[in-house]
């Protein structure tokens, strides 16, 4: 019916025969972004021709990745193309999902979500079909992700639900910040803290560094809203200490360098926009570092070094991070 081709992270697709040259010419070759010209009406008549076909595929091939992953990819693309005239076809792609990933949770249905919060998150009309989905699917998801080890044996799932959770942060934060989901979504990336899988950690860690961004400590604007203060208080009196106590450990146990950089991100955000809180975290979580990684003499200097963090320049403070992960890894070899 169609296939796909991988090329330069862009996905594009090639419409069976049947369709005739002109819609070849002008559909398959390039399917135009919708906010840099007029979108086309042949795209949106075929998009509409193709969509029950699409659905009965989704349906029919629930279980399979392979199939699944490039019916996504299509929609991504339809969805790339018409912006917000897709939205005739967004309940019924968000039923289809629902349907779908109640049966199967497959990671290709997390990334599609996740890029239709590019092209829909920054319009406020769409906030409630979008939150309606990301409370499903985080949900759903959380029975397949309520441990570290789950999310080791589930690496791409792992990725693909922290990198939706980050997306509705970067493009429409006020949804998951206001949604009944985030105290879940917070729960989970505090399960994953210490994961090994370069992608899968750099998507888990992203979203926590988000979380920091997003919900700074001493916004004005996030004082006036009810949503931002719930999360401001879900990190200042349970998950801010909790994180750092964990990622500590992390750093303890000597991970892999990109991971190690990705957990840096969450101190540079934590220290950016969670002071002076971040300052207590840090002390409690260096508590239990052992003596062979830091003296009680050095603990203090570490920290003292850690409150002279400036905004402008991080290299201060990731000398003193790689300094401690040094450290760190000194202590495994022994």
């Amino acid at each position: 019916f169609f296939f796909f081709q991988a090329e330069d992270g862009i996905r594009d697709f090639c419409l069976s025969r049947g369709l005739g040259d002109v819609y070849k010419r002008q559909i398959v070759r390039q399917l135009p972004d919708a906010g840099e010209e007029k979108v086309s009406p042949i795209i949106l008549e075929v998009t509409r021709e193709m969509w029950p076909l699409v659905e009965v595929l989704f349906d029919k091939f629930q279980n399979s990745l392979a199939i699944t992953e490039k019916l996504c990819q299509f929609v991504k693309h339809c969805m790339r193309a018409l912006g917000k005239q897709f939205v005739d076809f967004l309940l019924p792609f968000f039923n289809c999902v629902t349907r779908n990933y109640q049966i199967k949770p497959l990671s290709s249905y997390l990334y599609a979500v996740e890029f239709s919060v590019t092209v829909f998150g920054k319009h406020e009309e769409f906030d409630q079909i979008l939150k309606t989905i990301l409370e499903f699917m985080c949900q759903r998801t959380s029975n397949d992700l309520n441990s570290i080890h789950q999310m080791e044996e589930n690496p791409e799932l792992t990725e693909d639900f922290f990198g939706m959770l980050t997306r509705y942060l970067r493009y429409s934060p006020r949804i998951l910040i206001n949604s009944e989901v985030l105290p879940l979504t917070c729960q989970m990336a505090l399960f994953g803290i210490g994961i090994d899988h370069a992608e899968a950690a750099r998507s888990l860690y992203a979203f926590i560094e988000m979380l920091f961004i997003v919900c700074r400590l001493n916004d004005q604007s996030n004082s006036q809203n009810q949503g931002y203060q719930r999360a401001i208080q879900l990190l200042r009196e349970q998950f801010g200490q909790q994180y750092f106590s964990k990622l500590i450990d992390a750093l303890i146990e000597d991970p892999p360098t990109k991971v190690r950089e990705y957990i840096f991100d969450v101190f540079y955000a934590a220290l950016e926009n969670f002071q002076p809180l971040i300052f207590t975290w840090i002390q409690n979580s260096l508590t239990h570092v052992p003596v062979d990684i830091l003296t009680d003499i050095e603990k203090n200097n570490f920290l003292k070094k850690v409150q002279e963090h400036d905004k402008e320049t991080k290299e201060p403070t990731l000398t003193l991070l790689e300094q401690f992960a040094y450290r760190c890894k000194q202590s495994k070899l022994r």
